[in-house]
């Protein structure tokens, strides 16, 4: 008798996280105000997910991100900056940190939404504007530029659900109209039940976009039932990745990438990341 292969130990965690934003959806379901909903979405994502890995060395906080030439980003959900940086507090919940400190941004939405008036038209755009600031990154080589830049993800509880070829679509409708780099692109989208990743060599070998999904590809999708523990493992390959001990978060993803399961969307040019082509 074939016994089923358990989960190993960082899979059973994430699990368990799954278990408290199922119960977190659940309970957000039946509140009549719902206008109330994307705040407490925010500070859930804070108090019981990233609060549960994040070592004291990082700081989470919302507000904006200011670059060596005084721009600032448009205003983000959750910022996860380096703790002995400074950075300007308000009176208010909203702080301004410097591009220097900066790990990773996320945009966190109780429901993400298509066309220009919804919710991850507007999470594109302010991961965009996170983005496009000025880093200081002094390399030249494609991936070595990439890695210097902060990481950028969009969260949503619900929506898209098992919906692929909208989220794509909405992806596609922002590309045109922005005209970003490669490199102002999210890193991860999350919905309720659909995975969009950029192509990174981190996490994929470049046989599997070559040989099926283009190894220029920009975005791949697929329909997940664990759509966020991939949010999760990407969090903790990035931790991994700055204390340079990256394997074991991004085996997790290189392990359940079937090419046949996901769907390309776009193409660049390494050697000129400027230009995206929707195909």
């Amino acid at each position: 008798m074939e016994t089923k292969k358990s989960k190993n130990p960082v899979e059973q965690w994430v699990s368990g996280l799954k278990i408290l934003l199922d119960s977190y959806k659940n309970w957000s379901g039946t509140i009549a105000d719902h206008s109330t909903i994307i705040g407490d979405s925010r500070e859930f994502f804070i108090r019981e997910i990233l609060s549960r890995f994040l070592p004291n060395s990082f700081i989470i906080g919302n507000g904006q991100i200011i670059d060596m030439n005084f721009n600032l980003s448009k205003q983000v959900d959750i910022i996860i900056a380096k703790n002995d940086y400074p950075m300007l507090t308000s009176l208010s919940t909203s702080d301004i940190f410097f591009s220097e400190s900066i790990l990773a941004t996320i945009e966190v939405k109780s429901r993400l939404t298509g066309g220009k008036a919804g919710t991850l038209y507007e999470s594109l755009t302010n991961c965009h504007s996170v983005q496009s600031l000025d880093y200081n990154v002094n390399v030249s080589r494609f991936w070595d530029i990439r890695a210097q830049l902060p990481a950028t993800c969009i969260f949503g509880l619900t929506g898209y659900k098992k919906d692929v070829s909208k989220i794509l679509e909405t992806n596609s409708y922002w590309i045109e109209e922005y005209e970003p780099s490669f490199f102002e692109l999210p890193n991860i989208i999350i919905s309720e039940e659909v995975v969009v990743l950029k192509n990174t060599h981190e996490i994929f070998s470049s046989s599997i976009f070559e040989n099926k999904l283009g190894y220029n590809c920009v975005f791949i999708a697929k329909q997940a039932n664990d759509a966020f523990s991939w949010l999760i493992f990407y969090l903790l390959a990035r931790l991994l990745k700055f204390k340079e001990s990256n394997r074991l978060s991004f085996d997790f993803f290189r392990k359940k990438v079937n090419p046949e399961e996901w769907t390309p969307l776009g193409k660049f040019n390494r050697e000129n990341p400027e230009r995206i082509q929707i195909l």
